[in-house]
């Protein structure tokens, strides 16, 4: 399986390379074509849930008789198959009998097919993660350059593909599309459940048809476009600001998230609290500067860039799956804040 050294080799800092988790797990992040990707992604079986080893019953004429384990019928074990010479059968997870076990390989091979069939040609531009043992995928096919384009701020933002997949029940497979802004690389999902709906491991689970993933996907991006411009003509009163913080953002994030934000939004850089035990509303909270946010203006004046904040928070989680989690949260937060504003013009 790869290695942290691997992380180094493309790229991604010690400390981002030494905290990055998945459910316990560290993650190694690989960066590159498909043909190079794919041959980092391994296979699984699934066995019966047993121990083969025998144990030892005493009391036999002529000493203990050894006598196999019993097998748990409810559950079976899933097996990462070698990758590479050296490497041995390991077991990353138990999984119901009643679980469908969607191969990896499987989910970046057909996403891999469905672009190349829609003539998108992704080059190196694919990133994969993947837990220590195997057991989690993320794989990540950033869309060519024709995709891009500007809403108005002067730094480009590119659609992107995201696949997840667990073959331990650990997370759930999701196919997703989204925008990636080059200046910080902050993510935002596309503001419909049809991508981000999540897909239940059990015995009726077959993959989507990514080919129509991609075509509703790409058509649902053109509309967000102007969506998208029209956040940067949105100026968000102060006042309304200030209670979506300590309302429905610090309710969905808590408390430091909100005031992590609303400091990004007042003047550009995060922050951590002064003094945790203080007793206030998060835009209230004293906040120490700690770094300045690639792209944020010193003050927010838009619901773009509030939407940004939100996205560098997101994206400077240390799990993964709060990452994803956080993602498919920002179109719910934005609409809450907007249609804020919006009934106070009505």
């Amino acid at each position: 399986m790869p290695s942290t050294d691997s992380a180094r080799s493309n790229g991604l800092e010690d400390a981002d390379r030494d905290t990055l988790m998945w459910h316990g797990e560290l993650v190694d992040v690989y960066s590159g074509d498909t043909s190079t990707l794919a041959t980092r992604i391994p296979f699984f079986e699934r066995k019966p849930f047993g121990v083969n080893d025998g144990y030892e019953i005493p009391g036999y004429p002529g000493g203990p008789r050894l006598r196999p384990w019993g097998e748990n019928k409810l559950w079976d074990v899933v097996i990462r198959m070698p990758l590479v010479d050296g490497d041995l059968p390991t077991p990353v997870g138990i999984v119901s009998k009643r679980y469908t076990l969607v191969q990896h390989q499987d989910l970046f091979q057909k996403a891999t097919e469905a672009l190349k069939k829609a003539g998108i040609e992704t080059g190196e531009r694919v990133e994969l993660l993947m837990s220590a043992y195997g057991s989690r995928m993320k794989v990540t096919f950033t869309f060519p350059h024709q995709y891009e384009f500007d809403p108005g701020d002067g730094s480009p933002i590119a659609l992107r593909l995201y696949c997840v997949n667990s073959v331990d029940a650990s997370s759930t497979l999701a196919i997703m599309l989204g925008w990636i802004r080059f200046i910080c690389g902050n993510g935002l999902i596309l503001g419909t459940t049809l991508f981000s709906e999540r897909l239940v491991h059990n015995e009726s689970l077959k993959l989507p048809d990514l080919d129509e993933v991609l075509t509703q996907g790409i058509s649902l991006a053109e509309k967000e476009k102007e969506h998208l411009r029209d956040w940067i003509e949105k100026t968000i009163p102060h006042n309304k600001l200030e209670a979506w913080v300590d309302g429905k953002l610090c309710q969905m994030w808590g408390p430091l998230a909100a005031a992590r934000i609303w400091h990004i939004c007042r003047t550009g850089k995060d922050g951590k609290f002064a003094s945790p035990a203080e007793k206030a509303l998060p835009h209230v909270k004293e906040m120490v500067p700690t770094v300045t946010v690639p792209g944020a203006p010193r003050k927010a004046r838009n619901a773009y860039h509030i939407c940004q904040a939100l996205s560098w928070v997101v994206r400077e989680r240390r799990q993964v799956q709060d990452q994803l989690d956080g993602m498919r949260q920002l179109p719910e937060l934005m609409k809450a804040l907007v249609s804020s504003v919006d009934a106070g013009l009505s």
